[in-house]
């Protein structure tokens, strides 16, 4: 069965390559949650709109280009605009005012298996100018016709990329670690043939 959606796929894919397929299209909302010595605190974030592109498709697989999934800095909310200023200077905004997910060219079509049956969903992260790799655990994932949405998360030590945790008075620290939890929509008519 399996064998059988992945050709009726892969051929869907390459008909809709064929035929001058659209890129999809693609958005999201971002929700990070941290803690502190007095309490935890959460925040809001939306990436830039992002496509992907197909490029040439093998007999069993679609391929989409990699991309770059950009986040603005001083778009992240906290709703505390004191700990979102002081958050600001620890990205260093001024100088690095995205940050950055970084997608390699990837298989649409073994990816989507993956995810259903609860694999991860790999990039590079880059704040500032320092890029680590990242295992996203998928969840919530949904196909409708011309449509499909997740959610990634994942955690990030600020540490891993030399970054001073904002405090205040010295007494009041945020912990290293930040869980992020990213809800995905990707739209185009090729995934009508899904």
């Amino acid at each position: 069965m399996r064998k059988v959606f992945l050709l009726s796929a892969a051929l869907i894919m390459l008909l809709a390559f064929e035929a001058g397929a659209a890129d999809l299209a693609g958005s999201c909302r971002i929700q990070f949650y941290g803690d502190s010595t007095l309490h935890g605190f959460s925040g809001t974030a939306a990436c830039e709109p992002f496509a992907l592109r197909p490029i040439a498709p093998a007999a069993d697989s679609f391929q989409l280009a990699g991309t770059e999934i950009q986040v603005a800095v001083a778009g992240m909310d906290t709703d505390n605009d004191s700990r979102d200023n002081k958050m600001y200077d620890m990205f260093g905004a001024a100088d690095h005012p995205f940050i950055i997910g970084r997608i390699r060219d990837f298989d649409a079509s073994d990816l989507l298996t993956q995810l259903e049956k609860g694999g991860r969903l790999s990039f590079d992260l880059v704040i500032r100018d320092r890029a680590q790799a990242v295992q996203a655990n998928v969840t919530d994932l949904t196909r409708e016709p011309g449509r499909v949405t997740f959610s990634a998360s994942f955690p990030v030590s600020l540490k891993a990329y030399d970054l001073k945790a904002p405090g205040v008075l010295g007494i009041i620290r945020v912990a290293d670690e930040v869980r992020v939890v990213v809800a995905v929509v990707l739209e185009g008519d090729v995934l009508s043939s899904y």
